[in-house]
This record gives structure tokens, C-alpha cells and sequence, in this order.
């Protein structure tokens, strides 16, 4: 049996306010020391850079207004299964686009008692910080 709990901790969101991700991603690359591969445009709107040292930068689609530390990601080695069992705890996901070759989940924090996070799941070989690059 398949436990979300045995789910990895992958990354930290942050979601920019619209046209400011390249921005803030480059701050964070000096700030940190790590680097930030190109933007991905996500399925359904919106853009994600990606970085190997956990921290993922972020625009909302056009027309959503968001802005800030938007929550964590947990990575699953089986998307359905985990969806399955939070389904089975009374959880559905609000929005799981494709981003490259990675599935993302994302909860609605309404129904988590304040818990935003996501579900992830892509292959050994695709590391979160490589998406960009399997795209081309």
C-alpha cells in the first residue's frame, strides 16, 4: 500500500507577482548560491523556473492576483495512487497540470485546515531543476 507519508520533501514554492519572476529568480541565485534554469510555462497558464537548491519561483496564470510563499511540494514516486489515497481522506486536488515531463497535484488549503502543497511525480532521471531542459 502506497503512503503519502512516505512522500519526499522536493521543493518550496514562491509565487512572483506577474512579469517579476526573472527577477526575483536571479536574486535568489546570488543570494543562495544555486541556479535557476529557464522559465517552464505551466499547462493551464502561468510560468515556474525551477532551481537545484529546492526553491521554485512562480507566476500565476493571467488574471490571478497572488503573491508570496505559496507552500511546499512533496515528490511521489506514484501520482495516481497518492491521489487516490488523499481522495479516499476526503481531498481532491483543485489543479494538477503537466510541467515537462512532471505531474503536480496542488490541494486546496480551504480543505487542509491552511496547508498549501503539492503532489509531484516525474522521473528518477528528471530531477526538478532539469525540466526545463527535457522540454527543448
Amino acid at each position: 500500500r502506497l503512503s503519502v507519508m512516505k512522500a519526499q520533501f522536493d521543493r518550496v514554492a514562491y509565487i512572483a507577482k506577474r512579469g517579476q519572476s526573472q527577477e526575483l529568480a536571479k536574486y535568489l541565485e546570488g543570494l543562495f548560491d544555486i541556479k535557476f534554469d529557464d522559465p517552464v510555462e505551466i499547462e493551464g497558464g502561468g510560468w515556474a523556473n525551477y532551481s537545484s537548491g529546492g526553491i521554485e519561483v512562480g507566476e500565476p496564470p493571467e488574471g490571478v492576483d497572488a503573491e508570496g510563499l505559496w507552500g511546499f511540494v512533496l515528490r511521489v514516486p506514484d501520482m495516481e495512487a497518492a491521489k487516490a489515497e488523499l481522495a479516499a481522506k476526503g481531498l481532491q486536488p483543485l489543479w494538477d497540470p503537466v510541467v515537462g515531463g512532471m505531474r503536480e497535484a496542488m490541494y486546496n488549503p480551504e480543505e487542509t485546515k491552511g496547508v498549501k502543497f503539492a503532489l509531484c511525480e516525474y522521473p528518477e532521471s528528471m530531477p526538478t531543476a532539469n525540466i526545463a531542459a527535457a522540454m527543448k
